[in-house]
């Protein structure tokens, strides 16, 4: 399991690109603040996607954005949301 975000760091929208394994049931991606609250949460499934999402509501800061399955992170990367 792989998650890539780009732009690093990222102003108006963050691509979140995911791949699972084949057998994988569906997963999420969630977004968290630095006081570990949610933020946003996406449902994805499939071998492979991408989340295109816009930053435009969101306070600028650091953020964490975690694939998960089966109720565990897989994988963790650092989002930095500029002004």
């Amino acid at each position: 399991m792989t998650l890539r975000l780009q732009p690093k760091p990222a102003r108006d929208l963050v691509s979140m690109r995911y791949s699972l394994p084949g057998n994988a049931a569906a997963a999420k991606l969630v977004v968290r603040d630095s006081q570990g609250r949610t933020v946003q949460e996406f449902t994805v499934g499939g071998e492979q996607g991408q989340v295109q999402w816009p930053l435009q509501r969101l306070a600028s800061g650091v953020y964490s954005v975690s694939l998960i399955q089966g109720g565990r992170a897989t994988e963790t990367q650092q989002l930095i949301v500029q002004p």
